[in-house]
């Protein structure tokens, strides 16, 4: 399957050099304008711009993945692309993105809990030979001194 529009997920000089790629490979691009930054430089060089700017709260944390699979199913857009820490290492995002038959630019679901969570990637590393400097098994139970 090519690949024709993204919704990237992101602001400012990231969103600018995924829009730069994608253009690249002849890629259409889709951004969100909201009411918090309705002038940002990045939206000119989008493709399609999804004016969100009605809405003009700050997207809570939980509530901003409905809105971005959301906006991706209005605007067609096939893939996620997200740079965006919280969006990036999420993988319950990444989850509803494939969920919603849509494609999430980055790692899958599982990777992204396995090297999310320490314990589990240290003994993928392990098992795998990657040399890395020792430290406790398990949980650490430390004890916070109170003030």
């Amino acid at each position: 399957m090519k690949i024709k529009r993204i919704l990237i997920a992101n602001r400012g000089e990231i969103a600018v050099r995924i829009m730069k790629t994608a253009k690249l490979m002849k890629i259409e691009t889709v951004v969100v304008k909201t009411a918090v930054e309705p002038n940002a430089m990045y939206l000119s060089a989008a493709d399609v711009i999804f004016d969100n700017t009605e809405d003009n709260s700050e997207i809570p944390y939980f509530s901003i993945l409905k809105k971005l699979i959301a906006i991706a199913l209005e605007t067609k857009g096939q893939c996620y692309s997200s740079r965006l820490r919280f969006l990036a290492e999420n993988a319950y995002f990444a989850q509803k993105c494939i969920d919603n038959k849509r494609d999430f630019i980055g790692p899958s679901p599982d990777a992204i809990y396995k090297m999310g969570n320490k314990t589990i990637a240290r003994k993928i590393a392990m098992a795998s030979g990657i040399p890395m400097a020792m430290g406790s098994e398990g949980i650490s139970q430390m004890k916070v001194k109170q003030f």
